[in-house]
C-alpha cells in the first residue's frame, strides 16, 4: 500500500469514526432528554396524587409541600415557598396555603392584597383569565417594601428573605370564581386544580432555570 493510499484509508477511517461519534452523541442526547421527561412525569404524577388525596382545604399545604420537594428533585434551587392563593374579592383578601422549603413549615394565612402594589398587581392579573400568569423579580425598594408589608401583616417570619438581594416569583391561575370549599366539593374544580397545578410545575421549570 502506497503512502497516498494509506492517507486516503486513514481519512476514510477518521470520517467513519467522526460519523459514529456524532451518532453516539445524538443517541446519548436523546436518552438524556427521555430520562428528563420521565423524571418530570414522575414528579407530576406525585403532585397529581397529592392533589387527588385532598380531603379538606388545609390539605393544599401538603400539595405545596409535594410541589416544592419535586421541583428540588428536578434541580430547582433556592425555593422560598410554594403557595396556593384563593382570592376573596369582597373581603379584599386571599387565603394563602403555602409551604416554606427552607424551614420545612406549612402555613395558612389570610392576607390583605391591596396594601402592596406587586401583590395587588398579581391579584388583578389572576382575575383576568383562567389562564393568567404573573411573574417577575423584586429587588431594592420593591423588595424592601414587600418585607415591611409582610411584617406589618404579621406573616410567617422569613429571615432568609431579609438577607437576599432579589426574589423571583411565578404565579399561575387555577381558575376564576373558586371558593375555598370548591376544591373539596366540586369534582370539576378539583380536576381543574389538579390539571393546572401539574401544568404550573411543567411550564415553570424553564423559567426558573433562567435565573
Amino acid at each position: 500500500m502506497t503512502n497516498e493510499q494509506t492517507i486516503i484509508r486513514n481519512r476514510e477511517l477518521e470520517r467513519q469514526v467522526f460519523e459514529r461519534t456524532q451518532d453516539l452523541n445524538k443517541t446519548l442526547e436523546e436518552l438524556e432528554q427521555k430520562n428528563r421527561e420521565l423524571e418530570i412525569e414522575t414528579a407530576l404524577e406525585k403532585v397529581r396524587s397529592s392533589a387527588l388525596a385532598m380531603k379538606e382545604p388545609a390539605d393544599m399545604v401538603n400539595v405545596c409541600n409535594v410541589i416544592s420537594d419535586q421541583l428540588q428533585l428536578l434541580g430547582v434551587k433556592d425555593i422560598r415557598n410554594v403557595q396556593t392563593a384563593i382570592i376573596n374579592e369582597q373581603k379584599v383578601t386571599y387565603f394563602n396555603y403555602q409551604y416554606f422549603a427552607a424551614y420545612k413549615e406549612g402555613v395558612i394565612e389570610e392576607t390583605d392584597f391591596n396594601k402592596h402594589p406587586t401583590v395587588l398587581a398579581m391579584v388583578e392579573e389572576m382575575k383576568k383569565s383562567a389562564n393568567s400568569s404573573f411573574s417577575g423579580c423584586m429587588e431594592n425598594i420593591e423588595l424592601n417594601t414587600f418585607r415591611e408589608w409582610r411584617k406589618q401583616n404579621n406573616q410567617f417570619p422569613d429571615p432568609i428573605l431579609d438577607e437576599v438581594d432579589s426574589a423571583h416569583y411565578y404565579f399561575y391561575s387555577i381558575g376564576l370564581g373558586i371558593r375555598i370549599n370548591d376544591l373539596q366539593t366540586s369534582a370539576k374544580r378539583r380536576a381543574r386544580y389538579i390539571q393546572t397545578v401539574s401544568q404550573c410545575v411543567y411550564f415553570s421549570l424553564p423559567q426558573i432555570h433562567r435565573y
